[in-house]
């Protein structure tokens, strides 16, 4: 019978824990594993795959009943068992605990396929960094499938770019990332608004011939001064209606270190150009790039 491996903290913010799930799924694929998430819970009704699928599971797997208040009970009851340290007692389980600042974990290497081969179940603790790039590129159409949003997502963001679509050549996305990032010790891609205005100055001079729009998404309020001379026009404001408005667009801007406009680069394959501080440059249309391996 093929390993479980189960998730069992709920670790970063949704775009991070979106590749983390990924990568988890490369490794079913590659390895036939069943994947049981349930710390996407708080996630799980914004897609139609972990909608009503108790466990989260991969393969997809919905089960009657199965609400956000299960799926959150589940969660927290497997948490009182990893606290307590019943999870490292049950026959045939592993419990594989690493902290996120250690770096990633390689689920493509010989240790963790053995680990894979000799254990029934396999607890993951400590991180949202797991990773099998080896088999990553090769199950993105089941990734993006799994991924999918709802046919009425899809209609409301259709309907909101259209303005944009109809007074434009091209459409440029900007993830505005702020809050976190000013506080967080580790982040390089701390920018303020008016450093995103001097970027979206510099696109245009990308495409001298060309209609630029631009579509704005933030996590805070946008001032609105500094972007007055551009054609823009405002995010939807629900987190997952942007990240897949960012997915339709033609090219990306976002904060380098966000896994928030890589995943829309990556299921709308948008180039994107990751911005970082003291960046002497001006952009080229080079930064803007597409990248499958992990």
């Amino acid at each position: 019978m093929p390993a479980k491996i189960v998730v069992v903290q709920s670790i970063g913010q949704l775009g991070n824990r979106l590749f983390q799930f990924s990568h988890l799924i490369a490794l079913a694929q590659a390895q036939g594993c069943q994947i049981l998430n349930p710390s996407f819970w708080k996630y799980a009704h914004l897609f139609p795959a972990t909608t009503g699928n108790l466990f989260c599971a991969y393969p997809e797997k919905h089960s009657w009943g199965a609400h956000r208040w299960t799926q959150a009970t589940l969660y927290y009851l497997i948490r009182i068992c990893y606290a307590a340290g019943f999870l490292r007692i049950i026959p045939g389980a592993y419990l594989l605990k690493k902290d996120w600042r250690e770096g990633p974990t390689r689920m493509d290497s010989d240790v963790f396929r053995g680990l894979v081969s000799r254990f029934k179940i396999i607890f993951l603790a400590g991180s949202f960094n797991h990773k099998h790039p080896e088999n990553f590129p090769q199950s993105w159409p089941k990734i993006r499938d799994f991924f999918r949003i709802s046919e009425t997502r899809k209609s409301r963001i259709k309907q909101h770019l259209a303005p944009l679509r109809d007074d434009s050549d091209i459409l440029v996305g900007v993830h505005l990332r702020q809050g976190d990032v000013f506080t967080d010790p580790v982040r390089k891609d701390a920018l303020d608004q008016p450093y995103y205005a001097r970027k979206l100055q510099e696109v245009l001079a990308l495409f001298p011939s060309k209609r630029v729009s631009f579509l704005i998404c933030s996590n805070a309020p946008i001032e609105s001064g500094l972007f007055s001379a551009f054609q823009y026009q405002l995010g939807l404001g629900d987190f997952v209606d942007d990240l897949y408005s960012l997915a339709e667009c033609d090219y990306l801007l976002g904060a380098g270190q966000s896994s928030f406009s890589l995943w829309a680069s990556k299921i709308g394959n948008v180039p994107r150009a990751a911005l970082f501080k003291n960046q002497a440059q001006t952009l080229r249309l080079s930064d803007f790039q597409t990248d499958f391996s992990e």
